[in-house]
């Protein structure tokens, strides 16, 4: 895959996955009150990875803890500062190169630039789709988050 190509798939990639998140942020929003524990802990995962992933790839310290909670009003703008900081990790890294980091656990691994940025986004599908599932057992009604239909509504 070309660099140019790779950049232009990791910025739609990554566009999905901030508008996603922000339209599940719009809807807790209209559900205050009533997300549970869980539905919250959950958000603040995806977010805490992002920033986590972030700042590997950017050779910086991890910033928070993986499961660190934070009030759920943060969440939209912990989301942009992510998705930002993601923009610029595609103009500034080599997504061709492994480079070397520590999980949280304290173990060294080496990875590739874009097996990490792809990793972020299906991480945080993944536990959206928790979220879906923890929603309907509340009675609530869930987003679609569906890639595809995001990019059918483009």
């Amino acid at each position: 895959m070309e660099s140019s190509f790779k950049s232009v798939f990791y910025q739609d990639f990554f566009n999905y996955n901030h508008q996603t998140n922000l339209k599940l942020v719009a809807s807790y929003e209209s559900l205050s009150g009533q997300l549970s524990p869980k539905i919250i802990e959950l958000s603040c995962h995806i977010m805490n990875a992002h920033t986590i992933w972030n700042a590997r790839l950017k050779s910086i310290q991890d910033p928070c803890k993986p499961w660190d909670l934070f009030p759920i009003e943060k969440f939209a703008e912990k989301d942009q500062s992510n998705f930002e900081s993601t923009m610029e990790i595609l103009h500034q890294v080599d997504l061709d190169v492994k480079f070397k980091y520590k999980n949280s656990m304290g173990k060294s691994f080496e990875s590739y630039g874009s097996d990490v940025l792809t990793h972020i986004v299906n991480h945080s599908t993944y536990h959206r789709g928790q979220i879906a599932m923890l929603m309907r057992e509340l009675g609530l009604e869930p987003l679609p988050s569906d890639f595809i239909q995001f990019k059918i509504q483009d």
